[in-house]
């Protein structure tokens, strides 16, 4: 079992950390004039994976052990030991919705053998969500931006729990537990 975090930081990401908000806007359109800016995000991606090691592969499980695995590991990971935040959508100051959140149904990794045979080989989920960064502000006037300590804390202890539990209902797959 692994858990894979990732982000890409972008050429605007790297310019707001490298000066203040008023000094990037006027660079970008001549002078600041008022412009109002939001608070930029940034997007992780999660991925829990789960595999046999490098050319092991087991016969395809039958669809009972199928529907018992899927109900178990989507409970888990959206009620028990959730994969992304409850607040998944949030309203824009434009009245669209934002997505915040996203975790995508679990994907198998199927070979078929010279004798035509389905073998499972690795299971993965993936999700991702959204972190607020906060701006850097020339005016020390200004009330600073949250930052991401409590967004990150929060999500790398989700990712933990959800983890274990992937590990967990992984059992379903065992060699005799496939009754």
């Amino acid at each position: 079992m692994a858990a894979s975090i990732s982000f890409e930081w972008s050429a605007l990401q790297a310019a707001r950390a490298a000066t203040c908000e008023e000094d990037l806007i006027a660079e970008l359109l001549g002078d600041d004039g008022g412009v109002e800016t939001e608070r930029p995000s940034l997007r992780v991606d999660i991925k829990l994976h789960a595999g046999l090691p490098s050319g092991k592969r087991i016969p395809m499980p039958a669809a009972t052990v199928w529907a018992k695995w899927s109900r178990e590991a989507l409970a888990r990971l959206e009620k028990v030991e959730p994969l992304i935040a409850e607040d998944a959508v949030r309203e824009t100051p434009e009245g669209r919705l934002a997505i915040l959140a996203w975790q995508g149904d679990p994907e198998a990794k199927i070979t078929c053998n010279p004798l035509g045979e389905l073998r499972l080989e690795s299971l993965t989920v993936r999700a991702f969500q959204s972190i607020d960064l906060p701006r850097t502000w020339d005016d020390p006037a200004r009330e600073p931006d949250e930052a991401p300590h409590a967004q990150l804390r929060a999500m790398f202890e989700r990712v933990r729990a959800a983890l274990y539990a992937w590990g967990e209902v992984m059992d379903h797959f065992r060699p005799g537990a496939q009754a």
